[in-house]
């Protein structure tokens, strides 16, 4: 497909300025704003899937579960690429899969957000819908980055604080 520079989709949900975007790979965006919410949105037919509403203050940054294999592919840090396209395919595909979490059959990224109000909240907006899976409490100051490790079991967040703290990402289900 040639690409024609229009729009697509204006994803018009927020009440305040959007500090941060993710494109997740399940065809869903992450959106979050000084609003205090995180939208998550069809990305193929551009309308809103939840809305996410329980920090205190802006949302600053967003990580999801599938950021390092989304932006690395198949590279897996060994010496071992693979030859041909379908392989690659292969690999990256199943890097990917390894970073999902599987519940109830269903497959899902995970998502954490970090805020103005000192908290961080992780998500599985696929198994869980608008509610937190867990509120991350700790920092003295405004969270402003977050990330998964490659590995996807711990979470690293920076703070105003002067500190930065690893989390595990490992958690167990409401109601389990």
């Amino acid at each position: 497909m040639v690409n024609t520079g229009r729009t697509e989709h204006v994803l018009g949900g927020h009440k305040d300025s959007v500090t941060c975007v993710k494109w997740g790979g399940t065809s869903l965006i992450y959106t979050a704003s000084y609003d205090r919410t995180i939208i998550v949105w069809d990305a193929r037919a551009g309308t809103l899937v939840h809305h996410l509403k329980s920090h205190t203050a802006r949302v600053n940054q967003l990580a999801l579960s599938t950021d390092f294999v989304l932006r690395t592919g198949f590279f897996g840090h060994t010496k071992n690429v693979p030859d041909d396209k379908a392989d690659r395919r292969a690999a990256a595909r199943d890097r990917y899969e390894q970073c999902l979490r599987r519940e109830a059959g269903t497959v899902s990224e995970r998502l954490v957000s970090a805020s103005d109000d000192n908290t961080m909240f992780l998500w599985d907006p696929t198994n869980n819908g608008n509610k937190p899976v867990v509120r991350l409490l700790g920092h003295q100051n405004v969270v402003n980055h977050i990330c998964f490790s490659p590995d996807v079991s711990l979470i690293a967040s920076a703070s105003f604080d002067n500190q930065v703290k690893i989390w595990s990402a490992k958690y167990v289900p409401v109601g389990s």
